[in-house]
């Protein structure tokens, strides 16, 4: 089947023969239905009506299911208009419930590329939805945390003897936060992925990993160190509150300390005490991923972590850098044509929530920049 003629039946612009053409070749097979269900979900075109708990409890779903999914069993193309169109709604929410829930083992989830996802230990993927309440479940059944809008809640269990990590992905453009099981709170920024233990075991160190940005708020616990792993950097703390900035694509790591103490170590140096770098409160530790060497900096933590409330605050940051996270904020691309000013560092506040055209208008009068806008594609000149 032609991708733009099932593209063009999303949009609605089909002619009647079109449409019924589409219609028996969706109808014909699960695969068919798959590939157009999997078509819709990357265009963003329409929402499911009924989440797959609904759709399982559907009678309408189910009858469809027994009488139409037998093994080997094309579907007939011999509808009338009505019971088309119904066929085909209720084909695709299958379709969906299928490879949300899995068709035996060989099953894949399609996750939408502004989706966030939790993964978890036995690689199974879940959607988070923003705006729901939900139960979390491990393997077998056990409600481990709750999920109230964009916050992930997780209690504690005492009689959990066994390590499983669990990892919060949180696309471009979003941010989410979580409450691990021993009361440490993270909030994780756009473009960012937290890797944690479900549950925290007595006798041993608190440990999770990050990549991208995460402000942390740790629970004290003098019998337990929390140790954060970003990259090739640790933070090893007690009970304290900070940021840290740890993308792939940024050749420093910063690790910006608003309350308590904090010790760093890279990997290379491993955890020993005489090579470790104490921080204090007001300080922002720059870790240089090709030198590792860490150079401390006092600032003024708010700038570091506004994010938080969605406010868009950079200090002496390199115009590149800004790029990278009006990128990440706003979930789009922009390419960069004007290299004389990319290594230059300036100061900027765009406020809270700012609208893009803003940002970049302000860029373009303060900083001589100009800009053109294609789509999801900004080019600087």
């Amino acid at each position: 089947m032609d991708r733009n003629l099932l593209v063009k039946y999303l949009e609605g612009l089909t002619s009647p023969e079109e449409t019924a053409k589409v219609e028996d070749w969706i109808l014909y097979s699960v695969d068919n239905a798959q590939v157009f269900n999997r078509i819709k979900t990357n265009l963003a075109i329409g929402s499911l009506g009924k989440t797959p708990s609904e759709m399982e409890k559907d009678e309408t779903f189910q009858n469809f299911k027994a009488v139409h999914l037998k093994e080997g069993k094309a579907i007939s193309s011999k509808w009338t208009p009505l019971l088309r169109y119904a066929a085909v709604v209720v084909l695709a929410l299958m379709t969906t419930f299928l490879i949300y829930h899995g068709l035996g083992q060989k099953e894949q989830l399609i996750v939408p590329d502004n989706a966030i996802t939790l993964k978890q230990e036995d690689g199974s993927i879940k959607v988070i939805d923003e705006i729901g309440n939900n139960n979390v479940q491990d393997g077998t059944g056990n409600i481990i945390a709750k999920q109230i809008g964009k916050s992930l809640v997780y209690s504690k269990d005492a009689a959990n003897s066994k390590l499983e990590y669990s990892t919060l992905t949180v696309p471009y453009g979003k941010t989410f936060e979580v409450a691990l099981s021993d009361g440490t709170y993270v909030h994780l920024n756009s473009g960012s992925s937290l890797r944690y233990p479900i549950q925290f075991i007595e006798g041993m160190k608190r440990q999770v990993f990050v990549q991208g940005e995460a402000f942390f708020d740790v629970a004290k616990d003098s019998l337990h160190p929390f140790l954060v792993s970003a990259a090739e950097l640790n933070v090893r703390v007690l009970g304290t509150t900070f940021n840290v900035s740890a993308y792939k694509e940024d050749e420093v790591t910063e690790v910006v300390l608003v309350e308590g103490s904090v010790s760093l170590f890279s990997n290379s140096n491993g955890d020993d005490p005489i090579k470790n770098t104490m921080m204090e409160p007001g300080y922002k530790a720059s870790f240089e991923k090709i030198q590792e060497g860490i150079k401390l900096t006092p600032v003024t933590t708010d700038v570091y972590t506004s994010w938080r409330q969605g406010e868009l605050a950079f200090r002496n940051m390199t115009l590149e850098n800004i790029l990278k996270k009006l990128e990440r904020h706003y979930n789009i691309n922009i390419i960069n044509m004007n290299g004389s000013v990319s290594k230059k560092r300036f100061n900027a506040n765009f406020g809270n929530e700012p609208i893009l055209s803003n940002v970049l208008e302000d860029l373009k009068r303060n900083y001589g920049i100009d800009y053109k806008i294609e789509r999801n594609i900004i080019t600087i000149y």
